[in-house]
């Protein structure tokens, strides 16, 4: 009696993992200290850039940094603003002028 229960409760933990894994979010990103260079486009993906931006391809991509560059034709303007009561910077790639020298 008691095997049958467990046979019944690790069934249901399987068919419980079945459907987890197969969830419309896909299934849990594995740890990227593991599998450090597979999965480093997923994982950059996460983070929005700026207009007129790209990646800089790095070893890892660190939530802390996270190099970019501008596209040809584009410069790196940093401006501040105050947001809930903190300054915070801002990035933007903005088009290079003709007449700037």
């Amino acid at each position: 009696m008691l095997s049958l229960r467990l046979l019944v409760v690790v069934a249901a933990l399987l068919v419980l993992l079945q459907v987890v894994d197969s969830s419309p979010n896909g299934p849990r990103r594995p740890d990227r200290r593991r599998f450090p260079y597979k999965y480093h486009d997923r994982i950059c993906d996460d983070y929005h850039l700026p207009a007129h931006a790209e990646w800089v391809i790095t070893e890892d991509c660190d939530k802390y940094n996270r190099p970019f560059k501008c596209s040809d034709g584009y410069h790196l303007k940093v401006t501040t603003v105050c947001h809930y009561g903190k300054w915070k910077l801002e990035y933007a790639c903005v088009e290079e002028s003709p007449w700037s020298g």
